[in-house]
């Protein structure tokens, strides 16, 4: 059983007997009554109940509610007053200080009220709290006069949640059009570096001549890379043959320190010799190196250091026991009875920027 009941100065809200809410009575609202529930057990209390058992006198019951499916689920309103139509209200707020989507709050609340208008009928709607999107976004449903709370509410969430990953179905699309993405799958214990360094390649990127920006996104266990070059006109197409090479750079086998002048292949150098130090301390070696780091863009196209490179050009240096090859990228050298390979991050670095001027 719900129930009211008044004081002199409060009014009191009981379920079964308890008392679960109260606020001060005030001349301002009159006989309107009004209850605040920060406390889901008992929210779900009151849902094991049919709406008949709603005292018809509380006009409003804002309810804190969240949902995983919905993360920015933060109540549930129901409203009885009669001076609009009565329904169940799903409020979604925004985390400014935690917002890490690669579409501003204002994408997702013009897509959001957008996708509503397409999915339902005029029984629904979806509309902004006020004039301001960031306070919010209101999903309304109409109120029933009886059957369970529980299962109407279910099947309201349920609308929600699709109503939520058509909105970012819909603006991972747009995000797509005009931005390289792919999805790697990376082993918990060697994520962090990994994601340092692949944040990087925005700033690498921008050391070459494209100004970009990199964020990173998780969906489930992978990691999703967007980068979105600051240029609209500038060309994916480079910047994916660019990422590729990126991406296989740390797996080859020796780097050959860059000269002391090159800043941008010593800064290369640098972030390589960090992934691999964290990957040790992660004493995941061996491990980084079956790691599923697959990158996967929209059409599917296998990319490899290889096809980003010249056709190999055997040079002979002057002065040194060693043979270049690949335009100078792979350097063979010759000690006593051994022979090492070691990469030439500085010829990688002048490749890179003659491809990404072609």
């Amino acid at each position: 059983m719900i129930e009211v009941r008044q004081t002199d100065k409060q009014h009191l809200l009981l379920v079964d007997g308890v008392v679960v809410s109260d606020n001060e009575r005030s001349p301002a609202f009159g006989d309107s009554i009004y209850f605040h529930l920060a406390n889901e057990a008992v929210a779900k209390r009151i849902f094991e109940h049919p709406f008949e058992d709603l005292p018809k006198n509380i006009k409003c019951l804002w309810i804190y509610y969240s949902d995983d499916r919905v993360p920015l689920l933060n109540q549930i309103i129901i409203k009885q007053d009669d001076r609009e139509p009565q329904h169940i209200e799903f409020e979604l707020r925004f985390d400014f200080e935690n917002w890490s989507e690669q579409w501003s709050i204002a994408d997702y609340g013009a897509e959001v009220i957008r996708s509503g208008a397409d999915m339902w009928n005029s029984g629904v709607t979806v509309e902004q709290k006020d004039e301001l999107v960031s306070n919010g976004i209101a999903v309304k449903f109409p109120l029933p006069e009886s059957g369970s709370i529980k299962r109407y509410i279910q099947s309201c969430l349920e609308r929600v949640h699709e109503l939520h990953r058509a909105t970012e179905a819909s603006l991972n699309e747009a995000a797509a059009a005009g931005s390289v993405v792919i999805r790697l799958n990376i082993p918990d214990a060697i994520r962090v570096p990994c994601e340092q360094y692949l944040l990087y390649f925005a700033e690498f990127l921008k050391d070459i001549g494209i100004h970009a920006i990199a964020s990173i996104n998780h969906d489930h266990n992978a990691t999703l890379l967007s980068i979105i070059p600051a240029n609209k006109n500038e060309a994916l197409e480079k910047i994916r043959q660019a990422l590729g090479a990126y991406l296989e750079i740390p797996s080859i086998a020796d780097h050959q320190i860059p000269p002391a002048g090159d800043l941008v292949a010593q800064k290369l150098w640098s972030n390589i010799q960090h992934l691999r130090g964290q990957l040790a301390l992660s004493a995941a070696i061996i491990e980084a190196k079956d790691a599923t780091i697959r990158a996967e863009r929209a059409k599917s196209t296998t990319m490899n250091l290889q096809a980003f490179l010249p056709a190999a050009n055997n040079e002979r240096s002057e002065g040194e026991d060693e043979e270049k090859a690949l335009g100078g990228i792979l350097i063979f050298k010759k000690a006593d009875t051994k022979i090492g390979v070691a990469i030439s991050l500085a010829e990688i670095v002048r490749k890179f920027r003659k491809v990404i001027s072609l």
